[in-house]
């Protein structure tokens, strides 16, 4: 676990294993205050990263929410499957939901890009979220 200083705000990095590769994720924020312990996850589009989010980071995590932005499957500082077959919505929202059981959430809300529309149509537990929103 390595920490950063994200224009104010510190930003611990973590890899984590999940469903047999591991996702690099950037938290800001620890839930306290007036969120009352509500994390945002943020999820990147494609040939984007965590650090597409970092205006987000900052803003969010400072008005006390938990802010989570991983390294999706394939870029940054995840592992990149070498089948072409690994990268399917299913197996994105797979890594997600591994995600959200590694960091004990039991609900968040979800900002994401791209295939992140993906999420409710594809995740049985996408009653976990509180919201989606995606943008083209």
């Amino acid at each position: 676990m390595a920490a950063t200083a994200l224009e104010g705000v510190s930003v611990t990095h973590r890899t984590l294993d999940v469903n047999g590769i591991k996702i690099h994720v950037a938290e800001a924020g620890s839930g306290s205050g007036s969120a009352g312990g509500t994390a945002v996850l943020f999820l990147h589009g494609f040939l984007e990263l965590w650090h597409s989010w970092h205006h987000q980071l900052r803003s969010l995590s400072a008005r006390g929410y938990r802010c989570l932005a991983p390294d999706l499957r394939g870029y940054g500082d995840s592992t990149a499957p070498p089948s072409p077959s690994s990268y399917t919505a299913f197996h994105l929202v797979g890594d997600v939901v591994a995600l959200l059981d590694a960091f004990a959430l039991p609900r968040v809300y979800v900002v994401g890009q791209g295939w992140a529309r993906s999420w409710r149509g594809t995740s049985p537990r996408s009653a976990r979220t509180g919201c989606a929103r995606s943008s083209t």
